[in-house]
């Protein structure tokens, strides 16, 4: 297969939005002295954030044409230290911070007008892979009954600028592919409802005592 890289790497750069659901399971260990707390843990989540952009900025530049791209976060984690300080006898206010990975699917279709039957020819460009980056949140959580809490918390996830390189195909020119390079950066925004066990004594005081 013959390949011809188009651009250079750091020209394109695009900004679109993904949204859409998560669920997974978060492990840990905490310890308090009085009313701080100080903990540990580990989360997974799948997850179906997905978002459509118009990309005719970046690759649209280098065919000449419409261009649409897509994105799709499947799963992702963290592992994390947390800080919390128990605000009242059940509710503990807490910050966290750590490193978060996330595995990524990219996928870009560009229409290129040509002449004859149709009048335009579309090739297309795929990729997954797993990038690797940092997070910050905060929450509260409130001690429900002996063993059982709940909690709300906002995670903030950036997992930095990477260069990616598109390799184009058209079924109408076999034998024959395109690279296209462009700088993008994801920044994940999530708020989790969680419900957490606590192994050992029941709760008592303060939600994680």
């Amino acid at each position: 297969m013959a390949v011809f890289p188009i651009t250079p790497p750091g020209l394109l750069r695009d900004s679109y939005g993904i949204n859409g659901f998560h669920g997974g399971g978060t492990i840990g260990f905490n310890w308090q002295t009085g009313p701080v707390v100080l903990g540990v843990e580990a989360d997974f989540s799948g997850s179906d954030l997905t978002g459509n952009g118009n990309c005719a900025d970046s690759f649209g530049f280098v065919f000449g044409a419409s261009s649409s791209c897509h994105t799709r976060l499947t799963s992702f984690g963290t592992v994390t230290g947390r800080l919390g300080f128990a605000a009242t006898d059940r509710a503990l206010v807490f910050v966290k911070a750590g490193g978060a990975w996330g595995d990524f699917d990219r996928s870009v279709i560009v229409g290129t007008p040509v002449a004859g039957p149709g009048g335009v020819v579309e090739a297309s460009a795929s990729f997954s892979d797993t990038r690797w980056g940092f997070t910050a949140g905060t929450g509260v959580e409130y001690a429900l009954w002996h063993h059982w809490s709940a909690k709300v918390e906002y995670d903030f996830m950036d997992f930095n600028t990477n260069n990616e390189n598109f390799r184009f195909t058209n079924p109408a020119v076999p034998g024959v592919a395109v690279n296209v390079h462009s700088d993008d950066r994801e920044q994940v925004h999530v708020v989790r409802f969680g419900l957490n066990y606590k192994f050992g004594g029941d709760c008592c005081a303060a939600p994680l005592k």
